[in-house]
């Protein structure tokens, strides 16, 4: 049931019933974004988002994060050009609190003049941040080379003069004239109901003010009259290449059209341009194509990452993708396959309250009509291609055109001039189309709707939220948990092995397995295999890590055979194609090159070297230059064949599936594999003796570091004493958020870390701030890992610790994926088949006493410290 209707202040209310989970998401979405700062005041949206946490008439500091994580809850906020969303996700029996936290929030921020200070040295170190990512840098210089007037063109985040220099009062002015209950909408989703929501959401907000409506007229873009070329050099090491089209706002008539052209174009495994650029002749690590439709008008963008050596390849390749658009249009494979994909993204978002809300909202905002999906779906029905030949031909101009490029550091000068010859050059021939096809893909959709598509099925069953456990002859296990509250379906298998596995002249070899493994098989192409995949909205990847690698699939129910057969052969049949394995390996060379670009990553692999040595999990997962250039298919074919045995593997499937069709189908697949072995050795770690610190330079804003200590196995019974210590110091009620982040406004990122092995594992902290706060920053974390050892933890605190993690438990396993991933992992790894279902007794079995053993048996430990940065913290 969903019910939209207004209170007097003009504040929009829309609630949605979705009983499958006891949870329900709260979200205050406020009219108002960066696009509509003035000048002087850019960031302050951002910032007023940062503000409003950090106390209220009725709630200090602290106490905002602090209530919602007791009450098993996550709360947090996000800015955007047009809107700005503050949410709470929480059980329902608690639905009261996260109420009153969002009024509060909105209703009643102090801005409290010291609390805006510690804050703003918050931001400043977001900023920083950005200016440390390459793909963030990248972006803010694709948006300011299309919007040259208008604010879509400047960072939403702000400059850090302005944020700096904004006084306390322009921020509660700004407020209190844009944050009002007419440019608020409420939206509340899952387990409740209705007839009793509606007295306490008048209660909680309708002494809201009234406000004005937020009606400020943006400065309009000009129209572009020629071609635009924008390059900038950058100390990444990545390069990036964007080809854009200027494009009418999201209720103009074309954009229904461009959406499906976006899709055959570029989005997608097996879409013309990552078929083309990426599989098949390697051009580039990355390619897509996404559409910016907004408020206002936007643009399309072809977007990709790729070498020095390959722009003036790839530009030409590109230029014959697009001639081929018209020459050979899409066809009605390609537009079916487009508008299942469409379609399917409404059901694999029921499976979560907050999925369910942002599609909500973004029609709401865009459309004010929450239910707009179906009327959307309806105008697609009607894409003819000689639609999609004419907004082609209307958007796709050369004089409309905006080439833009962030060129790492060491760009040739031949790659620059190879792009501004191209975009001279570019001459796109739309003039000789070639016969439009007069059919429609109506009757295709008729079809995918007679295959199933349709709202959630009501079918309940005995066998439903319950694993069923089989372990077959040849020694393969197969878990089945069956549920029926939507649509999707989620498939994992899972073989021991990964890195550690590897000797050192194979290291990498998982990595690359796992890159290679859908791809060819002895039946289908690689392409052949991405497109069946796309045309069922469905995904099929394989993973590896430091103990296990596998499959992964994720589908729709109707869609559940084929995909089943396509697993199947994948899993029994595939091949490693040598320019595939190839491809690949030169992909994992240039990833390991631009380890730089992030030094977070660099920070953890380091650290990892350090606390692991030269057990497995210390080396980097994808390998050497050295160890890489030497794998072939052989090897890969003999590695595979070592894993992918019987005795070596669990299968697991949750979601909407018949138990014993599906049953019947993996155990007839499962019986054809080989027998093999179990590969569960012991690989004793080395013991640390001795304080060890490493330090890398790279010359970024801010310096990242972790600082950890050897940590549990995943069998340890100490695990869920290590979940609440934890909890302790995380999310924004936790001691490090409070007192690195809040308090002293060290950073905007600090958290804690840990990782369970088989043999051994780690816990500590990362952090990332500027240079000089280096030193501060580990005397602080390392203060606050003594006090869990000198000091008992108080039961309130703890409480708080043991609700928030039992209530974030019971949110992720909204997806099916989630359940899967814990019922598969605890399986392969021996322990608890249940365990996952006494997570919360576990929990709430810990003791102040637990914590304060175990966090001096961890933190009594030599510590490991990795730091990445301009300066060292040592």
């Amino acid at each position: 049931m969903n019910k939209k209707y207004k209170l007097k202040n003009g504040l929009t209310v829309l609630l949605s019933e979705s009983h499958k989970s006891p949870v329900v998401t709260i979200q205050m979405w406020v009219r108002t974004g960066s696009a509509d700062e003035p000048e002087k005041v850019r960031g302050i949206s951002h910032f007023i988002e940062h503000l409003v946490f950090k106390g209220t008439q009725k709630y200090k500091v602290g106490e905002i994060a602090k209530t919602i994580e007791a009450s098993g809850g996550e709360i947090n906020a996000y800015t955007s050009f047009d809107q700005t969303v503050f949410y709470v996700t929480l059980s329902k029996q608690y639905l009261s609190t996260g109420l009153d936290i969002i009024a509060e929030m909105m209703g009643n921020p102090t801005f409290d003049p010291e609390e805006v200070n510690r804050e703003r040295e918050v931001v400043l170190e977001e900023i920083k941040r950005g200016l440390d990512s390459s793909h963030r840098q990248a972006h803010q210089l694709l948006f300011s080379s299309i919007f040259k007037s208008h604010p879509y063109g400047k960072p939403v985040i702000g400059y850090e003069e302005i944020i700096r220099n904004v006084g306390v009062e322009t921020i509660r002015n700004y407020f209190h004239k844009k944050y009002n209950a007419q440019n608020m909408t409420l939206f509340i989703v899952g387990d409740i109901e209705v007839a009793e929501i509606k007295p306490l959401i008048a209660t909680k907000f309708s002494t809201f003010k009234k406000g004005p409506k937020n009606n400020k007229k943006r400065i309009k873009e000009q129209l572009l009259q020629r071609q635009k070329v924008v390059i900038k050099e950058s100390p990444f090491k990545e390069n990036f290449l964007f080809l854009s089209w200027p494009t009418p706002k999201v209720s103009h008539r074309d954009i229904v059209a461009l959406d499906v052209l976006n899709i055959i174009l570029g989005q997608g495994e097996s879409s013309r341009l990552n078929q083309k650029l990426h599989l098949e002749k390697a051009l580039v690590h990355q390619i897509g194509s996404s559409l910016f439709a907004a408020q206002d008008p936007g643009f399309i963008s072809i977007a990709m990452t790729l070498s020095n050596q390959d722009f003036s390849v790839a530009l030409k390749e590109i230029e014959l993708e697009l001639d081929r658009f018209i020459k050979q249009p899409p066809d009605e494979e390609e537009l079916s396959k487009a508008l299942t994909n469409l379609q399917s993204e409404q059901f694999y978002s029921l499976e979560t309250v907050e999925g369910q809300t942002r599609v909500f909202g973004h029609f709401e905002f865009l459309f004010g009509d929450y239910q707009y999906f179906e009327k959307y779906l309806k105008q697609v029905n009607k894409i003819k291609q000689s639609d999609l030949l004419s907004v082609f031909k209307k958007y796709f101009k050369k004089d409309r055109m905006i080439v833009c490029a962030l060129m790492g550091e060491s760009c040739n000068p031949s790659s620059i001039k190879d792009i501004r010859s191209w975009a001279y050059h570019f001459k796109p021939n739309y003039s000789q189309s070639a016969k439009i096809r007069k059919s429609l893909f109506v009757a295709k959709n008729k079809k995918s709707k007679q295959k199933g598509f349709s709202k959630p099925s009501e079918v309940k069953s005995s066998d439903e939220n319950m694993t069923h456990r089989f372990l077959l002859k040849n020694g393969a296990t197969l878990l089945l948990r069956p549920n029926y509250d939507t649509p999707v379906v989620n498939l994992k298998l899972a073989l021991l092995g990964g890195s550690r596995l590897e000797n050192k002249p194979s290291l990498g070899i998982s990595e690359l397995l796992s890159r290679t493994w859908v791809s060819a098989t002895q039946f289908h192409k690689e392409n052949e295999i991405m497109d069946g995949l796309d045309r069922i909205a469905s995904s099929l990847s394989s993973f590896s890590g430091k103990n296990s690698l596998g499959l992964s699939l994720t589908t729709l129910n109707p869609y559940l055979k084929p995909i089943l057969d396509i697993f199947s052969e994948v899993l029994l049949h595939n091949i490693f194609q040598k320019d595939i394995v190839e491809r690949e390996k030169v992909q994992m060379l240039e990833q390991i090159q631009l380890r730089d670009d992030n030094p977070v990553q660099k920070a953890i692999l380091n650290f990892n070297a350090k606390i692991f040595g030269d057990h497995p999990y210390g080396r980097d997962p994808l390998g050497s230059k050295e160890t890489l250039t030497q794998i072939s298919p052989t090897h890969l074919e003999k590695y595979h064949h070592q894993i992918r045995t019987s005795q070596n593997l669990v299968l697991s499937i949750t979601g909407h599936f018949n138990l014993e069709e599906t049953k019947n189908y993996l155990e007839e697949l499962l019986q054809k594999l080989p027998h093999g072995e179990k590969l569960l050795k012991t690989i004793p770690p080395e013991v640390i003796k001795q304080k060890l610190e490493h330090f890398s330079f790279t010359q970024k804003e801010q310096t990242h570091i972790v600082i950890g200590y050897r940590g549990l196995t995943l069998s340890s019974p100490d695990k869920y004493t290590l979940y609440v210590l934890e909890s302790l110091l995380s999310g924004q009620g936790g001691r490090l958020f409070l007192e690195l982040r809040d308090k002293a406004s060290l950073a905007y990122s600090v958290a804690p870390l840990r990782l369970e092995g088989l043999e051994t594992g780690y816990f500590g902290a990362y952090i990332g701030c500027s240079p000089d706060k280096g030193k501060k920053a580990i005397a602080m974390l390392k203060e606050q890992f003594e006090k869990l050892k000198n000091e008992r933890v108080s039961s309130h605190e703890i409480e708080r610790s043991k609700k928030y993690l039992i209530g974030r438990h019971d949110i992720d396993l909204q997806k099916n994926s989630s359940i899967n991933s814990l019922i598969l992992f605890d399986e392969i790894y021996g322990l608890d088949e249940i365990e996952t279902h006494k997570f919360a007794h576990r929990i709430q079995a810990v003791s102040s006493d637990n914590i304060q053993s175990l966090a001096q048996k961890i933190f009594s430990q030599p510590e490991i410290i990795s730091a990445v940065g301009p300066t060292t913290p040592f």
